[in-house]
């Protein structure tokens, strides 16, 4: 009869893993298709028009930045840009 011999540092790199896998496996959740379809719900924008010149030039070019909002308590699919 064979027997097996488990170092501590062995059986605590076991356990390690086994509490990764499970806390892993917890913070999956399916509420990704739960998203908002009233058409009143909409992103704000922190400014309403961007507009730059050459971008490829060898001076510097200006930036701004751009936020997008959603104000809303569920996530907004957005099926398309334009």
């Amino acid at each position: 009869m064979k027997t097996f011999k488990i170092t501590i540092e062995k059986f605590q790199s076991l356990i390690y893993s086994v509490i990764i896998y499970c806390i892993g496996l917890s913070a999956c959740n399916n509420n990704f298709e739960d998203y908002s379809t009233k058409p009143s719900d909409r992103l704000s924008f922190s400014t309403d028009t961007i507009a730059f010149d050459t971008i490829l030039s060898t001076i510097n070019t200006p930036y701004k930045v751009l936020m997008i909002y959603n104000r809303h308590s569920k996530p907004l699919l957005i099926s398309s840009v334009s």
